[in-house]
């Protein structure tokens, strides 16, 4: 099947991956992957050029990819799509011709993750709640990254499975406590709109909103040494090269109960 390139297209971070395909297009093996800051860059074309520069100086010659794939956290009609977190309108047949690839196709990134759900073997499975298994039940898929990506597959009656992605993280966010009120409350004000969907709390911007939140209507005391850290990432709205991320640091705390403002962020 020849030389693949893959593509993870994420508001805040991309990932390229370079594979080499047996015939049967079972069998893939990494050549080369490399991580990319998606808002560094003003278009994927130039990331991609950049990419297969540096896999060049690895593998000792330049990368002629066969065919690429790109997994877009956004929506795709007829292989176009406008990014929901990026500044990037991609076109599948602007970027066969730019980079030189005979076939590219866009897909939605939780479309991707659906297939992947299919390759897990048992070890990669963890029980959040036991229950009873259904085989022909529908699969759900769910993950936060700067957005909130949704999916779902149904099984057909050839046992293989249709893959759905979907825009569901745009739905309402729907407070069912007193304090997700204020929340909801909190972030219309700070963002002058007038509805507030769900990825707006559940995502590494969400994190940094709800710890604002908390800490703005001092609901938890905020400590000195996060404090400063995320007053240097509030500095650095607006400018291209960030230094913190905020999200990260406050999960980081949470996760060692070293920060109960953080740790209160992460309940929530």
């Amino acid at each position: 099947m020849g030389l693949l390139l893959a593509g993870d297209i994420g508001g805040t971070k991309t990932i390229l991956r370079l594979v080499e395909a047996s015939d049967s297009g079972e069998l893939l093996q990494t050549l080369y992957e490399e991580i990319f800051p998606s808002g560094n860059f003003p278009d994927l074309v130039p990331m991609v050029r950049q990419f297969l520069t540096a896999a060049a100086g690895q593998l000792g010659e330049t990368p002629k990819p066969e065919k690429a794939c790109f997994a877009i956290a956004g929506p795709v009609v007829n292989n176009t799509s406008i990014l929901t977190n990026l500044s990037w309108s991609l076109d599948s047949k602007r970027l066969e011709q730019q980079l030189g690839i005979a076939a590219v196709s866009l897909i939605n990134d939780f479309a991707a993750v659906g297939y992947g759900v299919l390759g897990l073997a048992e070890s990669d499975l963890y029980t959040l709640q036991a229950g009873k298994h259904q085989e022909d039940a529908p699969i759900g898929v769910i993950g936060a990254g700067t957005g909130l990506g949704q999916g779902f597959l149904i099984r057909l009656a050839s046992n293989a499975h249709k893959v759905f992605p979907s825009e569901g993280g745009h739905a309402d966010f729907a407070p069912r406590s007193e304090l997700e009120f204020q929340l909801l409350k909190y972030l219309l004000d700070k963002h002058n709109i007038q509805r507030i969907s769900v990825e707006r709390v559940v995502s590494g911007l969400g994190i940094v909103s709800i710890y604002q939140f908390l800490r703005d209507r001092k609901i938890a005391e905020e400590s000195s040494e996060i404090g400063q850290m995320i007053r240097n990432w509030e500095q650095e709205i607006g400018q291209k090269d960030k230094t913190i991320d905020p999200a990260a640091i406050i999960g980081k705390a949470a996760l060692e109960k070293s920060d109960r403002l953080c740790e209160q962020t992460m309940q929530i």
